[in-house]
């Protein structure tokens, strides 16, 4: 037997027989599809009952794939077709590294019938989007010929890893965005490609024009890229923000949508989750509402015995989790806050940049052209736990190995806001 995981949800809902969920589409309030990063099924599962799933749709025969797995990381489901759903793959190397050809897919499926008796059948597929994207990205700047080339593994943070898909607000742009590379003058920016008309280029799979993309979009995740995206009909989108490394931590923010605004931290307990889908946004995200997460629990020993989950001989015994959430917006958020943390260490700097974040022992923090006269370190309590003096310009290497696992806050005199550091 395997305990389950100490979670501050409201409902949590192991669906068994995949380890890896990446992300899920909802069929209804009782019923979801959901594809992991590790198998080329889209299974359907129950919302509300752990278990097995209830139907299957195997993609190995549509993809014209090699053998190896298409890593499917992200989804939505079509606003115009409204049986529709269009998935990813990551677009990545794989972990080693290597080039992985089968990974480069973006495909669409229809849905036929509803509920438990809902079922899948397949319209048509694009293999040709990485390229396009290397070529996009490098004429914004990002190198992605470096970013993408084979030998790097996509989990670092010049990496190359696709893990979210939405429409974007004015219904015809698709947003595709990155865990990996971090971007701007920082190196802390999550970064979205618009791809305009999707739906019209891409058709019924196979198109023949190229894809035609818009401006970059940089967004401030306090440090992580971009694990999923979603929204509601009103075009109020979360964002489930990660690290882009294998470890991390995890927030939420409320967008709009548009570049020219900057996401919103939300209040939410992500304690043990590890949220690479979002479910669903409900009609209302002002004030406090529930959020259904998707978390990929790959890596967890579940049985006590060694084994991770993705490796459990008996495939029925893995598993991955749906969690019901409670999150708050703004101003719930901000007064939650102000109880437990002075307003100013709660927000990230556009300024500096620590890496790698979280960290073990050495933290790395990059001044650019500043030599502040010291930096502080608070806990979060607010409490000052260590003052450094003789900084210089540029990359400063620093021994934190003699703090405690925690959250901690750097800032300099001066600084408007600080940084935030997870010591592991």
């Amino acid at each position: 037997m395997s305990q389950a995981l100490a979670t501050a949800s409201l409902k949590d809902i192991y669906h068994t027989g995949v380890a890896d969920g990446s992300t899920a589409v909802p069929i209804d309030e009782n019923y979801m599809f959901a594809a992991d990063d590790e198998t080329n099924v889209i299974k359907l599962f129950s919302r509300n009952n752990s278990g097995l799933a209830v139907y299957q749709f195997d993609l190995n025969s549509y993809l014209n794939l090699s053998g190896t797995e298409v890593d499917i990381e992200g989804s939505f489901r079509s606003t115009t077709k409204p049986n529709r759903i269009y998935w990813i793959g990551s677009l990545s190397n794989s972990k080693s590294g290597e080039a992985r050809s089968d990974r480069n897919r973006i495909f669409a499926t229809d849905i036929v019938g509803s509920g438990a008796n809902a079922t899948l059948v397949f319209v048509g597929y694009y293999s040709n989007l990485r390229s396009k994207l290397i070529t996009w990205g490098n004429n914004n700047g990002y190198d992605f010929t470096s970013k993408a080339a084979t030998g790097i593994e996509p989990k670092r943070i010049d990496g190359f890893n696709i893990e979210g898909l939405e429409m974007g607000p004015d219904g015809t742009t698709l947003y595709i965005g990155f865990r990996a590379p971090y971007v701007g003058s920082g190196t802390n920016k999550a970064l979205i490609c618009p791809l305009q008309n999707f739906e019209s280029w891409f058709g019924n799979g196979s198109p023949s024009a190229n894809p035609v993309f818009g401006s970059p979009i940089e967004l401030n995740l306090n440090n992580h890229g971009i694990r999923s995206l979603a929204k509601n009909a009103s075009n109020n989108y979360i964002i489930a923000a990660g690290s882009y490394a294998a470890t991390g931590t995890f927030e939420l923010y409320s967008w709009n949508g548009q570049a020219t605004t900057a996401p919103v931290l939300l209040t939410a307990n992500l304690a043990n989750l590890k949220p690479e889908g979002i479910v669903e946004v409900p009609a209302d995200i002002s004030g406090s509402f529930t959020l259904d997460l998707v978390s990929d629990l790959g890596a967890d020993i579940p049985y006590n015995d060694g084994v991770e989950n993705k490796e459990v001989p008996e495939p029925n015994h893995r598993k991955f989790l749906t969690s019901t959430i409670t999150v708050n917006a703004q101003g719930t958020a901000k007064k939650a806050l102000a109880e437990k943390e002075p307003e100013a260490i709660v927000t990230a700097s556009e300024v500096i940049i620590a890496f790698p974040n979280p960290f073990t022992a050495v933290l790395n923090i990059d001044f650019h052209d500043l030599a502040p006269e010291r930096i502080s370190v608070y806990n979060q309590n607010g409490s000052l736990v260590k003052e450094i003096h003789s900084v210089t310009k540029g990359i400063n290497t620093f021994d934190l190995s003699d703090f405690k696992t925690g959250i901690y806050f750097i800032t300099y005199p001066g600084m408007p806001k600080s940084i935030r550091v997870i010591k592991q």
